[in-house]
């Protein structure tokens, strides 16, 4: 009987193995290697966590290819879990985001849609509620040349000083402008004593008071932009200045590409040639601006103590045509320009400090002057017209 009852309980044992091997899903057999498909009991494959970064928001674009002439446009869309475009509610809009990925800069806060006056390919995700979106989406903008042929730059007319604490903020907005409105900017720095002393005033016979009282500033910074609109005080930040130069491509394409063709000193002389092309043809004048960079001053409000885009040096029509040198171009007609300047500071700054900008004004549709494009290169140097792709 003890060993009936032996044999018995061996042979349950033996099929309670089988059964273990057949079905238990903890049981590996030689076949069966450890996965996540196969989980062990000590690691078993835990349960889907949802991210709590995303919140089942997916995005997408009425449009995927836009024109790069600032006012094209592609509208997002966010659709929740159930369906609901929430960016159509004005009141969940205020807790939108859209975020350029490869800046990893948001649009302005209840921006719905994406426009831009310059050719590129731009990935954006959005965060609602602190949640991002479950995938990108991508805007291909294209067809500058199509509404403005040369590659515009900004003049930014920066009246400044060096004991001026906010022109030392303004300094410091103007570095951190990102690309690519930084491309498309060229500060010229016209300093002024004001009731205080200012080493580099002098160079240009106080052009940054002069220009302030021009343009009626009541206080530093005040930056002018292509000689027609202002903007005093240092509030705003970079994303301000950003944001004009931008709407500047927009309503004020260029119509006109500028060349130095040669920048020549000789002795005290400096001899400028330059040009321009129209691509519609119109009213025009040119002139040039002498800057100067790296120039140390400690008794500043700048905390490197250098000092660049100084101006020293200029023609008289800085910011308005002048009935003398005016003239009228026609379309993709090229216009040749020469200046002799005498008594050129060559024993006070170093040359490779200085550099030649040269600009083309032209007239708005309401006849305001403007400073249609310009460019500079270093002193001995040259640049050709840049055209946009």
């Amino acid at each position: 009987m003890k060993k009936t009852l032996k044999y018995l309980t061996v042979a349950l044992f033996v099929l309670s193995l089988a059964a273990c091997r057949l079905g238990d899903p903890y049981f590996l057999t030689p076949e069966q290697p450890e996965t996540p498909e196969n989980p062990t009991p000590e690691n078993p494959t835990p349960d889907p966590t949802p991210d709590p970064n995303t919140g089942g928001y997916t995005l997408s674009v009425d449009k995927t290819t836009i024109e790069a002439d600032g006012i094209d446009m592609a509208t997002f869309i966010l659709k929740d879990e159930n369906g609901k475009n929430l960016v159509d509610d004005a009141n969940e809009l205020s807790y939108i985001y859209f975020k350029n990925v490869e800046t990893n800069e948001n649009l302005p806060r209840r921006s719905r849609s994406f426009s831009m006056p310059q050719n590129g390919v731009y990935t954006f995700k959005a965060t609602y509620m602190g949640k991002e979106s479950q995938n990108t989406v991508t805007i291909t903008v294209q067809n500058r040349q199509k509404y403005e042929r040369y590659f515009q730059q900004v003049a930014l007319i920066k009246c400044t000083g060096t004991w001026c604490g906010p022109c030392a903020v303004m300094a410091n907005y103007l570095e951190n402008v990102s690309k690519p409105w930084s491309d498309h900017m060229t500060i010229v720095a016209a300093h002024a004593s004001g009731s205080y002393y200012d080493p580099f005033a002098s160079y240009s016979n106080e052009l940054g008071q002069t220009l302030l009282n021009m343009y009626g500033g009541s206080g530093y910074p005040f930056l002018i932009y292509d000689a027609i609109t202002t903007q005093e005080g240092s509030s705003g930040g970079s994303s301000n200045i950003e944001t004009k130069i931008r709407d500047f491509l927009t309503k004020y394409p260029a119509t006109c590409g500028v060349a130095i063709r040669s920048t020549e000193l000789q002795g005290t002389t400096l001899k400028i040639r330059a040009a321009m092309t129209s691509s519609t043809g119109g009213e025009y004048d040119m002139g040039y601006i002498l800057l100067v960079d790296n120039q140390p001053y400690d008794g500043g409000t700048i905390e490197s103590g250098v000092y660049n885009d100084i101006v020293f040096g200029h023609s008289s029509n800085l910011v308005a045509m002048s009935n003398q040198t005016k003239f009228t171009a026609t379309a993709d007609q090229e216009v040749e320009k020469e200046w002799t300047i005498e008594n050129f500071p060559a024993s006070v700054f170093a040359a490779e400090d200085v550099r030649i900008l040269v600009y083309a004004l032209s007239k708005t549709a309401n006849r305001e002057n403007i400073i249609d494009n310009l460019t500079h290169c270093p002193l001995g140097g040259s640049v050709d017209y840049l055209l946009n792709e």
